[in-house]
Parts: C-alpha cells; structure tokens; sequence
C-alpha cells in the first residue's frame, strides 16, 4: 500500500496478513474470497483503517483483537463487499464511521454489499457515530448478519438517506 499510487488496484494473494492496514489514499484492495485472504489485526486500534476518498475492500476474512474491523474516517465513495467480518470482543465494531461526536466531518455514500457479519460477545457489525451535519447516502446491501450473544447487527445514527435492503438478520442478543 505504501508503494501504490493513488487509483491503484492491489491483488492480495491467498495468505494470513497479522497486521493493521492503513489506506490513506484512493485504492482497490482485492482478495482472493474471504476463505483464503485473512487480515488478523492483534495489536491495533483497526484491522483496517480508510481515510481516503475512494477506496474499495473485496474479499477479505477481517479478523480483529482492537476496537473495529474496519474504521471509516471522513470519506466519501467507501465500499466494503464480499468479506467475512468477525468481532472477537465485548464493545467491538465491526465496522466503525467516526462521526462529530467523535471530531469527524461526516462521511457519505458508502457500500456494505455482500458480506458476512458475525457478530461475538457484547459488540456491533455496523455502528455509524452521531453526526452533525449527518452522514448521508449509505447503502447496507444483501450482507448476512449475525449476532447470537448481546450482539446488535447494525447502529446508523445521523445517516439521512439510508438504505438498508435484502439483508439477512440472524438471531440478535438484543
């Protein structure tokens, strides 16, 4: 990622990756199916952590010990499909969107298409912070949810213009 270029699309071959990823620029980041490309972030605040406009995760197993699976900062045109995302602790997230309430402009137009969310312990899949002015045009698409303990499957605060569709909410602890 250090060495990409802005636009860049990086092919990640099949492997266990023990690290924090950080995408600071506009990037395409493709693994080979979420059973054969796994991130394992064991020491870091996020597995994977985008601050730059323009980036798409495809086919990922994000396994995490820190606070989220993905974190998404002040960004516009995020995707994340096709990965298998998995929270290990009480009060994780599994997908983060800092908002205002945390010092972050709002983010918007963001994908979560296809994917597998589990959900362990006390914790959330998708958690969208308080926002003002409001996070607008996220799209939570055909993405399987599950979340067997206190788990709750997706929080969306402050998203004006959301939509959440042909998604599969398996049992919830909340």
């Amino acid at each position: 990622i250090d060495n990409a270029t802005a636009g860049d699309t990086i092919n990640v071959g099949n492997g266990i990756y023990t690290e924090s990823i950080k995408i600071n620029k506009s990037l395409t980041l493709i693994g080979t199916g979420y059973s054969n490309t796994t991130v394992i972030d064991t020491n870091g605040f996020s597995a994977i952590n985008i601050t730059a406009d323009d980036v798409v995760i495809d086919g990922f197993d994000i396994k995490f010990f820190g606070t989220h699976a993905i974190m998404i900062k002040e960004v516009d045109n995020v995707t994340v499909k096709n990965s298998r995302i998995n929270t290990t602790q009480d009060e994780r997230l599994g997908i983060w969107i800092c908002g205002s309430n945390n010092g972050c402009h709002p983010s918007s137009n963001i994908f979560i298409d296809n994917n597998t969310v589990l959900i362990n312990n006390k914790a959330t899949g998708i958690y969208a912070d308080n926002s003002n002015p409001a996070h607008s045009n996220f799209y939570v698409r055909n993405n399987v949810f599950e979340a067997p303990n206190l788990g709750v499957n997706v929080e969306l605060y402050d998203v004006d213009t959301a939509f959440v569709t042909g998604n599969t909410f398996g049992k919830s602890g909340s």
